[in-house]
């Protein structure tokens, strides 16, 4: 059924300049769009049921991780619907239980350094660090 969906990806932000920004919530984040709907190909199915996932790569240095330093962000059209720290490695589950119909939706997750976390004490460590995450979405149709 996945013919009956429409995804489309957006890239979002990229680090530039190589510094990385540490902020007290989404807006200093690095962030990346999935719209979704179904698609007109499948008349007959009603909606599907989507989970989007931050998917945290290998290459993210383990002191975000163990210091949960690694906070996201999810707005459904502009609205924030969910929120928390990224601790795991791979797909991480962000938000759940969506309701995809004919309509098309917008999902856009920011993923940034916590700022609070961050003193004098680890500031070289987090300077030296890296993450990388990419987000994507599964649905099933109902």
């Amino acid at each position: 059924t996945s013919e009956c969906f429409d995804l489309d990806y957006t890239k979002g932000t990229d680090v530039t300049d190589g510094t990385l920004v540490f902020g007290s919530n989404y807006t200093s984040g690095l962030n990346a769009t999935v719209k979704a709907k179904l698609s007109d190909s499948c008349p007959t199915m009603e909606k599907g049921i989507a989970t989007l996932y931050v998917d945290v790569k290998d290459e993210t240095s383990a002191y975000f991780m163990d210091n949960d330093l690694l906070r996201y962000q999810v707005l459904e059209d502009g609205v924030a619907v969910a929120n928390g720290i990224l601790t795991d490695y791979g797909k991480n589950t962000v938000y759940s239980n969506i309701e995809i119909t004919k309509e098309e939706k917008s999902f856009t997750v920011y993923v940034w350094v916590d700022k609070e976390g961050v003193n004098n004490d680890n500031l070289a460590t987090v300077y030296n660090s890296t993450y990388s995450v990419g987000i994507n979405m599964s649905v099933e149709g109902r």
